[in-house]
């Protein structure tokens, strides 16, 4: 079991020019614009700029509809809710 970010973002800033990054691997977000139910570990650096594209919620999929929730979340209380887990 894997515990390294898997982040593979070539713009992704936290390791700009590389495909993958090496960090520890904290938060799996889910992509809400495709089916995803295994999510994607990544380190919370990683996690904050993938919040920022609109792609990725830290919520479990339960159907798969774009909703303000989704889409139009806060990035800061997104990245709290994600310390208390």
């Amino acid at each position: 079991m894997t515990h390294t970010c898997q982040c593979s973002d070539l713009g992704c800033p936290t390791h700009s020019g590389k495909s993958t990054c090496t960090n520890h691997g904290t938060t799996t977000l889910y992509r809400v614009d495709t089916t995803d139910e295994t999510g994607t570990l990544m380190c919370e650096a990683c996690a904050s700029d993938a919040f920022s594209s609109g792609l990725f919620s830290v919520d479990f999929p339960d159907d798969y509809e774009f909703d303000e929730v989704w889409l139009g979340g806060a990035l800061d209380g997104n990245l709290q809710a994600l310390h208390r887990a």
